[in-house]
């Protein structure tokens, strides 16, 4: 008897576990549901790769870009979005996980002066594309993510920062919540 590890919903579709990762996932979920359409913010028509446009990928803060949205994967644990545990007694191995991603906004600008009114845009559409999040079909690139529930952001300020800073950042905690369990094969 064999037992293979699996997500519950894309088991139910003929797959066993994530064909991408969380960071790429949620990039591409962001760009899908960017809604601002007017001024520099708005969404591109691509992700990435237009030198005065807005950027989504995962990966780090390009320096040479001047609007980027990044996204990294963080820690990984065991539990229920409300704290409880994540294992679940269903006669066979059956865990919630909740894995976090790490968002990063980037505003600058060629001059010196404050230019968070754009960052404020950006950590808005990352707010409300976490907030209107619903998976009830299994259907889209999330398939398999029952919830994003965002955590925490944070506005950086780095160690160079003076009274006329250009450079706007902030950071984001969105921890996807999932399931595994151990089907027999």
């Amino acid at each position: 008897m064999t037992f293979t590890t699996v997500v519950p919903e894309l088991h139910e579709l003929g797959g066993t576990y994530f064909t991408e990762n969380f960071s790429v996932m949620i990039a591409k979920h962001i760009f899908n549901n960017w809604s601002t359409t007017t001024g520099v913010l708005a969404k591109p028509s691509a992700m990435e790769g237009q030198s005065q446009a807005l950027e989504f990928r995962a990966g780090l803060i390009d320096d040479s870009k001047q609007l980027q949205v990044t996204v990294l994967q963080g820690n990984t644990r065991v539990g229920m979005p409300d704290g409880s545990s994540g294992y679940l007694q269903t006669g066979q191995k059956h865990n919630s996980f909740l894995t976090q991603v790490l968002v990063t906004l980037r505003a600058t600008a060629n001059v010196m002066g404050d230019i968070s009114d754009r960052l404020r845009t950006m950590e808005y559409e990352i707010l409300n594309i976490c907030m209107s999040y619903k998976q009830t079909a299994q259907t889209g690139n999330m398939k398999g993510i029952k919830d994003l529930i965002y955590e925490t952001g944070d506005r950086v300020y780095l160690p160079d920062d003076e009274f006329d800073k250009s450079d706007w950042r902030s950071v984001h905690s969105i921890v996807l919540w999932y399931t595994l369990a151990d089907v027999q094969s």
